[in-house]
């Protein structure tokens, strides 16, 4: 069964208007930090995060992922600012030691089982105090909605986990973020999953069934159900927030963790 939660979004398609916004946020904010900044961006899709990061100043950005079809998509739409475009796999980044001042990778840890190894190979490629913004899903939130959780991920953290991982592979933890729906967006997701569940009940309803039937013996069209929550759930500005984290909470749907890479090596 095809899963409805995108690996990754591509313009054009409606999961891009569901989640770009979303995304888009992560980006702002770590263009923020890193005006001035060689950038080396990790798992970047088609690279419009890169873009943002040199729209906003940074002194270069690299957009490095392993799907050649999302390399070729972004060399023709995102490469205007001056992005430049590398596949590269995650755990084994093929660039010098010492090579960016800082390296962004937002929702990609999860997605990899090597995940010391990913960490590990960032801290490497970055300059001393080089910083890392790295964003995960929250494991303790996840867990608590009944919906299963995303197929495409890997691995999923508390905070705790996360923190260990990205400390042991050579940083330090400097801030802590939450990224979360506003309560309004909280509000309107749980009235989208119901109206959800009353339309696969329709779905698959027998009476529709026998009426699918009589209309094709009549030669007439099927009856059928958009899934409300693809039509509606597209995100506008405002449904996210990016606040600061005084400690981990169960309410945060996304950590973002900024770190830095300590002075003395403690990976081995």
């Amino acid at each position: 069964m095809t899963s409805r939660v995108p690996e990754r979004i591509m313009p054009g398609e409606i999961a891009w208007e569901m989640y770009y916004l979303e995304h888009r946020q992560r980006y702002e904010f770590a263009a923020e930090r890193c005006r001035g900044l060689a950038v080396l961006d990790v798992a970047s899709g088609v690279g419009y995060g890169s873009e943002l990061l040199m729209h906003a100043r940074a002194r270069a950005a690299v957009a490095a992922d392993l799907a050649l079809d999302c390399i070729a998509i972004g060399r023709r739409l995102f490469s205007a600012n001056g992005v430049f475009f590398a596949c590269a796999n995650a755990v084994e980044l093929p660039f010098k030691d010492g090579s960016f001042d800082a390296v962004v990778s937002f929702e990609t840890i999860e997605h990899l089982h090597q995940v010391r190894d990913f960490v590990t190979a960032v801290c490497r490629v970055l300059r001393p105090q080089g910083l890392f913004i790295c964003s995960s899903p929250n494991k303790e939130f996840t867990m608590r909605r009944e919906k299963p959780s995303n197929p495409h991920h890997q691995i999923e953290m508390t905070y705790d986990e996360l923190a260990e991982t990205i400390r042991s592979g050579g940083f330090e933890i400097t801030e802590l973020f939450s990224q979360s729906h506003s309560p309004s967006y909280s509000r309107f997701l749980d009235l989208l999953d119901q109206l959800g569940r009353v339309e696969e009940v329709i779905c698959y309803s027998r009476f529709l069934g026998i009426e699918n039937a009589l209309r094709k013996l009549l030669g007439r069209k099927v009856w059928s159900l958009r899934p409300s929550s693809q039509l509606l759930s597209r995100a506008v500005h405002g449904d996210f927030v990016i606040e600061p984290l005084a400690k981990p909470s169960s309410r945060s749907v996304t950590y973002i963790v900024c770190a830095r890479k300590c002075s003395t090596d403690i990976t081995g």
